[in-house]
């Protein structure tokens, strides 16, 4: 009776005891992050079709019109149609301007008035380079 006991609670402690203990497990899922590129660390500033520099109509130095949230200023070593991503801020900008003041890695944003771009201010965010014009 004792070996009959023993066998059984082997059996159940070897067999059946992992297979109710194991967690059910999936496959893993290959996931892409949407935003892949260098990460770079940007001084991003605002400005306005106003400003001293601009031609008041909001052309930019690549020929178009300027978008709110969208265009920015960025130096000559990123080339017009760059797109960066700025998590923070939650939106992909384009390169599509310059600027006499900006140098290296940083950005100024094309706003909607001075208001708006003097609420935003001086600000250093991550920038991710998702593609280089």
């Amino acid at each position: 009776m004792r070996f009959f006991f023993v066998v059984i609670l082997t059996t159940i402690l070897v067999f059946i005891l992992p297979l109710l203990c194991k967690a059910e497990t999936k496959p893993p899922v290959k996931t892409f992050p949407k935003y892949q590129g260098p990460k770079v660390v940007f001084e991003i500033t605002a400005y306005t079709a106003r400003d001293k520099g601009m031609n008041g109509r909001g052309i930019t130095a690549s020929g178009v019109r300027a978008r709110r949230w969208h265009t920015i200023a960025a130096s000559r070593s990123y080339p017009f149609g760059t797109r960066i991503h700025i998590p923070a801020l939650g939106k992909t900008f384009v390169v599509q301007d310059r600027g006499g003041a900006i140098r290296g890695n940083r950005l100024d944003l094309f706003v909607g008035d001075r208001k708006e771009a003097l609420r935003f201010g001086r600000r250093r965010l991550v920038g991710i380079v998702l593609e280089r014009g």
